[in-house]
């Protein structure tokens, strides 16, 4: 139990840090090099949405990975 607390917080944190990292790109990146804004914000939420589904497949992985796994070898 302790063990899966602890992988769990550390997804969490990980996918906290990568949010950040997105958002720190967007703005850094894409607002200074685009000056039109509309396509600032598409840009900016197809970039968010391939983050969402990167982590979404990432975390179906592990789960399928997981649930596979006979009881006795899950630790």
């Amino acid at each position: 139990m302790a063990r899966s607390l602890k992988i769990l917080s550390i997804l969490i944190v990980i996918t906290w840090l990568s949010l950040l990292a997105i958002f720190y790109t967007v703005e850094v990146v894409v607002f200074k090099i685009l000056t039109v804004s509309w396509l600032r914000s598409l840009l900016g939420l197809v970039i968010y949405a391939a983050w969402v589904i990167a982590w979404y497949a990432c975390f179906m992985r592990l789960a399928s990975r997981y649930a596979r796994q006979p009881s006795s070898a899950r630790g």
